[in-house]
């Protein structure tokens, strides 16, 4: 009769590493699409020439017959006439909350010949902006550069504010509005407001395309709290494991918090 083998405690937790990897190797890759930003742009690839939420704006003292075409997943403004870069705007309201980092981009295309200024911003309609020149109204301005092909434009902001779009949707600045909003704005600026992101685009004399509009919000992937969690490990519960099992159990614990914030 052979003897009972007993299992030394390095390989009692050599398996439990190696149990515990495969695991969380069977959920990485629905984890990895969980952690997939979510677009907060409808239609920004504009693949419907409806526009949907996209709101185009070109005003009475414009005095031109503008309209803008949809075609090939692109929204085309041809033959501007340069005065103000408030009579032609391409907006959409947005979600956006303070101290939060986000990435927009999107790509323009403009005539040869370009004249003028344009931009695009995310941050406070024209009716809700009280003070003139005020930068605490935008979570960030992006002066554009003339492109005779597609170019592509990327940035990062934090959020300022907080957004509070509710009934505000669609509204023309107006009179009325603005002693609204200066009222609220007695003593101090507020917490939340509208926000939108809009290309003004009367600034300039010529044509203008876009596509591929996107919003989104950076993930905290919390890669600084995990580093300090592992430095912290207890040393002594892993003091008789090789340096690979070391490395192996430090793995397995990093997926199990990662799995624990999940499911939070």
């Amino acid at each position: 009769m052979k003897p009972t083998q007993i299992m030394k405690p390095t390989q009692i937790i050599s398996i439990l590493t190696v149990s515990a990897l495969l695991t969380f190797s069977a959920n990485s890759a629905s984890a990895k699409k969980e952690k997939k930003a979510k677009d907060l742009i409808t239609n920004g690839d504009f693949s419907s020439s409806k526009l949907k939420m996209w709101l185009v704006g070109v005003t009475e003292k414009y005095g031109v017959d503008l309209k803008p075409k949809v075609k090939k997943k692109c929204i085309e403004f041809n033959g501007i006439v340069e005065m103000s870069p408030k009579y032609i705007t391409l907006g959409q309201y947005v979600e956006i909350e303070k101290g939060k980092k986000y990435e927009v981009s999107f790509e323009v295309k403009t005539s040869e010949n370009i004249k003028g200024k344009f931009s695009c911003n995310i941050g406070r309609p024209g009716y809700a902006r009280v003070k003139k020149n005020f930068k605490g109204y935008d979570h960030i301005r992006i002066n554009l550069s003339p492109a005779n092909d597609w170019s592509k434009v990327t940035k990062t902001f934090t959020g300022l504010y907080d957004t509070d779009n509710n009934g505000q949707e669609g509204k023309k600045g107006n009179d009325k509005l603005k002693k609204e909003w200066a009222e609220k704005e007695k003593g101090t600026m507020l917490s939340e407001a509208p926000t939108w992101i809009v290309f003004n685009l009367g600034g300039v004399k010529g044509d203008v395309h876009l596509r591929n509009v996107t919003l989104k919000e950076i993930p905290n992937d919390g890669k600084a709290d995990e580093v300090k969690e592992d430095n912290e490990d207890n040393e002594e519960e892993v003091q008789e494991l090789s340096k690979e099992e070391k490395k192996a159990a430090r793995a397995a614990k990093k997926k199990a918090r990662e799995e624990k914030k999940k499911n939070k």
